[in-house]
C-alpha cells in the first residue's frame, strides 16, 4: 500500500503527541514536590549545629517518661504519631502540645502506603488528621511509615496541607536495642559535628532508657536542639531546593 507524504506527516504528529503524553504521565508519577528527604537535608547540613529530634509510632506507655526526660533538659522534639495510638492516649498528645513539642501525622495504623490504593492512603492520613484536630493539634508534616511513599501519598498529604518529610540520621533503634548500638548510629565520632533530622521511636523502652545519655552526648557533640519547623526555618533552602526538584 502506498503512503503519501501527508499520511507520514499525520503519523509523525500522532507519535509526537503520544510521546509527550507519556512524558507528562511519567513526570506526574514522580513525587518531587512537597517532599523533604535526606538529600534535601544533606544539602543544608554542611554548616550549623541544628538538631531536630523526632519520634515515630507513639504515643504509648513509654512516652510519658520520655516527655519527662525532654522537659528536664528543656528540649522540644517533634512527634509523628499514629492515629490508633492517639485514640488510646489523647492526654499524652495534649501534653506533647502543651509542653511545646510539635505533633505531626504518621498515618493511622502504620501500613506500607505504596501497597494501598489512592482512597486507602487518603483515609490513613485523613483519619489521623481528624483525630489530632479534634484535640486542638494542627499538624504541618506527614511522615510515611517505613519512609515508603509514591506520588499519590504526596498528593493526599497536600490535600491536608501537609508536607511529606523524612529524616537524615536514622538511629535504627527498632533494630538495635542497646544504648551502645543506638549511639553508634547517631553520635558522631568527630567533636562538634552533630546536626540533622534524627529519627527515633518512643514505643521502645530501650530507646527511652537510652535517651538521657544520647541527648547529653549529642549536646556535647554540638547539637542545638530544635523542632522540625524550627530546623526548616533555619534552613529554608532545603524546602526550596526540593520543591524545585534539585
Amino acid at each position: 500500500m502506498k503512503i503519501n507524504r501527508s499520511t507520514f506527516l499525520l503519523l509523525g504528529i500522532i507519535i509526537l503527541g503520544l510521546n509527550l503524553a507519556f512524558c507528562a504521565l511519567a513526570q506526574a508519577e514522580q513525587p518531587q514536590e512537597d517532599v523533604l528527604d535526606a538529600g534535601a537535608f544533606a544539602r543544608q547540613e554542611r554548616h550549623g549545629h541544628s538538631c531536630a529530634i523526632t519520634f515515630d509510632d507513639g504515643p504509648n506507655k513509654h512516652t510519658a517518661e520520655l516527655l519527662d526526660i525532654l522537659k528536664g533538659r528543656g528540649i522540644h522534639a517533634t512527634f509523628f504519631v499514629l492515629g490508633e495510638n492517639v485514640e488510646k492516649e489523647p492526654d499524652l498528645v495534649r501534653r506533647m502540645a502543651q509542653e511545646g513539642h510539635e505533633v505531626d501525622n504518621h498515618s493511622f495504623d502504620h501500613p506500607k502506603l505504596r501497597a494501598l490504593n489512592a482512597q486507602q492512603q487518603w483515609e490513613e492520613i485523613e483519619h489521623t488528621e481528624r483525630l489530632l484536630k479534634g484535640l486542638g493539634v494542627v499538624p504541618k508534616f506527614f511522615r510515611p511509615p517505613y519512609g515508603s511513599y509514591n506520588a499519590e501519598t504526596v498528593r493526599d498529604a497536600a490535600r491536608d496541607n501537609l508536607v511529606l518529610v523524612l529524616w537524615s540520621v536514622d538511629s535504627l533503634d527498632w533494630k538495635y536495642r542497646t544504648v551502645h548500638d543506638i549511639e553508634a548510629h547517631v553520635v558522631p565520632k568527630t567533636p562538634s559535628t552533630a546536626r540533622g533530622i534524627f529519627l527515633f521511636h518512643d514505643i521502645h523502652e530501650t530507646t527511652v532508657t537510652a535517651m538521657p545519655d544520647i541527648l547529653d552526648k549529642l549536646a556535647k557533640s554540638g547539637c542545638s536542639f530544635v523542632t522540625l519547623s524550627q530546623w526548616l526555618a533555619l534552613h529554608p533552602d532545603a524546602a526550596k531546593q526540593q520543591q524545585n526538584g534539585k
